[in-house]
């Protein structure tokens, strides 16, 4: 099978550079500016952002959970149809797998007795080992789930969303941190604690990360297109779009953020 692997020119990668400096710069709520655009792209009312974004760490918004200790289960415990437990590999690119026969599955009286270890919709994975720095957001069709002992479980707090927490976890500034904080001399290893302290900057309005997070969501779907079109791999695409759009949202003026991902597309 053939991959695309779609490089940008140096003067590109110079503009979103300099995009992304920009984002760090003015991110700082003090310095943060309050501008109006319209993320959907379509007409209508843009939607305003506030000027109050705060500064926080994951684990202030956030529960979060390692999973059961390898004594809580044994490969003998695994069932041809039951409840997926999910580990690391199955979500290593980002999402999570959907078809639950690709995944060890136990019974419905493991899954009773494992059931603080489960999933639902609106929760965040990390890999514990490995590759750390990579999250996936549980869809409802891996709602009722379990996770092993590899994975960490994010589960925010009401006020925040988690869409808009999951596009903000995979920009690269977050990731960078998450790894450069990681343990482990042969392999990066994190905790509890580790991600605990993972720092931060969201708007303190959840309709407005709900809107960014819903952009986000569009931006997935879109690429995802792409990448049916060109049968490629677009990971590497799918994670600069996303750090480019997060530049425009919090540090440009244009009025369609749309608009502005399509410029650095073509």
């Amino acid at each position: 099978m053939a991959f695309v692997l779609l490089i940008p020119s140096a003067r590109r990668k110079t503009q979103w550079n300099l995009y992304l400096t920009r984002r760090n710069e003015i991110c700082t709520p003090l310095n943060r500016p309050d501008f109006s655009p319209n993320l959907s792209g379509k007409r209508g009312k843009a939607f305003r952002f506030t000027n109050a974004w705060e500064q926080r760490e994951l684990g202030e918004i956030s529960e979060i959970k390692t999973g059961p200790f390898g004594s809580s289960l044994h490969a003998s415990d695994y069932v041809a149809d039951g409840v997926p437990i999910i580990t690391t590999e199955h979500f290593k690119f980002g999402s999570i797998e959907k078809n639950k026969y690709l995944i060890p599955m136990v019974s419905d009286t493991d899954h009773s007795r494992l059931i603080a270890y489960s999933l639902k919709t609106g929760d965040i994975v990390f890999s514990r080992v490995g590759s750390v720095d990579i999250n996936a957001l549980v869809e409802p069709e891996s709602d009722g789930w379990l996770f092993s002992g590899r994975v960490l479980r994010v589960r925010s707090s009401e006020k925040y969303d988690s869409g808009f927490l999951h596009n903000l976890l995979e920009t690269d500034d977050v990731r960078n941190d998450i790894r450069n904080r990681a343990v482990g001399q042969t392999m990066p290893s994190i905790n509890t604690q580790i991600l605990s302290a993972t720092e931060l900057t969201i708007p303190s309005s959840k309709r407005e990360q709900q809107r960014i997070g819903n952009f986000f969501k569009g931006i997935n779907q879109l690429l995802t297109l792409h990448q049916r079109q060109q049968n490629g791999g677009y990971l590497w695409l799918e994670n600069s779009a996303k750090q480019v759009c997060f530049a425009i949202i919090t540090a440009s003026g244009y009025r369609s953020t749309k608009k502005a991902l399509s410029d650095q597309l073509r």
